[in-house]
């Protein structure tokens, strides 16, 4: 059986605690379910996974927050779009819907819901990079 990360996630920034349960921007029961495929073929799945996103999450930050200030609506749709998608993969929920309202505010050409929503999405992806360096911290 895979490892509980819900109890294991080292505190740091991106840990918050509530009463005494502790919390990350992951769905706990994702990473679990990540952890369960690996096996003999791929053993380091979930660290892969992690490594990634690390490596390429803050490059694509980068790109929506310049998409943002020059009102490429376009570029914010698809970086977006594909960042959504990894991070509903890896249970970064809360990410997960900040991207889907970032996609639709480029689709619509919403700058002004396009800055509102980017603050907090910055936030929220500073967030779960370090969650998941976290994560990275206990292999």
């Amino acid at each position: 059986m895979g490892q509980d990360f819900s109890s294991e996630v080292p505190v740091c920034d991106a840990v918050r605690w509530v009463g005494d349960k502790q919390m990350t921007p992951f769905d706990s029961s994702v990473l679990e379910e990540l952890k369960q495929l690996e096996g003999d073929r791929y053993p380091t799945l979930l660290q892969d996974l992690l490594e990634l996103y690390v490596d390429w999450a803050p490059g694509v930050v980068a790109k929506i927050e310049e998409a943002v200030k020059t009102q490429d609506h376009p570029t914010l749709e698809s970086e977006a779009h594909s960042l959504k998608s990894s991070s509903g993969n890896l249970g970064a929920t809360k990410l997960q819907q900040l991207c889907h309202d970032l996609e639709k505010c480029g689709v619509k050409h919403d700058q002004a819901g396009a800055e509102r929503t980017f603050v907090l999405f910055k936030s929220e992806c500073q967030k779960v990079v370090a969650a998941a360096q976290a994560l990275l911290a206990k292999y």
